[in-house]
């Protein structure tokens, strides 16, 4: 088996990516503070893998694309989470839920229209819609499930 030459950047991708089970094990429960910990880690730990990549100068096509494949993983996951925490919020509003849902997947059939392959991108806007899909999904669970107040002073955080 051939040696990897993981940088910094990579493994805590790669950590944060190993969370995802994890976070999904806790939503089937319905243990939400414990899912929030978690999410809140991931979304810290892909504010530090990008920051590490770019200061240290370990950017690479490798991390980017595990990057983005693990955000899109956690915002599909942060969906359909909603659907399993909160059913009744969910499909008393299913308009605002595909639209919701085609938003996350739009930038996914552009690439397909226009390059013929999924395209990763890293837009302002993609990231401003991740930080929204976060921030929606925290606020329900602080509203629905009254979250300990340490999680909501940590809101801006993960945005």
């Amino acid at each position: 088996m051939g040696k990897y030459n993981l940088s910094l950047a990579d493994k805590i991708t790669i950590a944060r990516t190993l969370l995802l089970p994890f976070m999904w094990a806790f939503a089937i429960l319905n243990y939400v503070n414990a899912l929030i910990i978690l999410l809140i880690i991931d979304r810290i730990g892909d504010i530090a893998d990008g920051y590490i990549a770019r200061r240290l100068k370990q950017e690479s096509e490798f991390g980017a694309k595990l990057d983005a494949l693990s955000d899109i993983a956690v915002y599909m996951s942060i969906f359909l989470w909603s659907f399993l925490i909160f059913p009744d919020i969910y499909l008393k509003n299913l308009k605002a839920a595909a639209l919701l849902l085609f938003f996350i997947i739009l930038p996914a059939i552009i690439s397909l229209i226009r390059f013929n392959k999924v395209v990763l991108f890293h837009l302002i806007s993609s990231k401003i819609l991740a930080g929204l899909i976060v921030a929606s999904f925290l606020a329900l669970i602080w509203q629905q499930h009254d979250i300990l107040l340490p999680f909501l002073l940590l809101l801006p955080v993960t945005i």
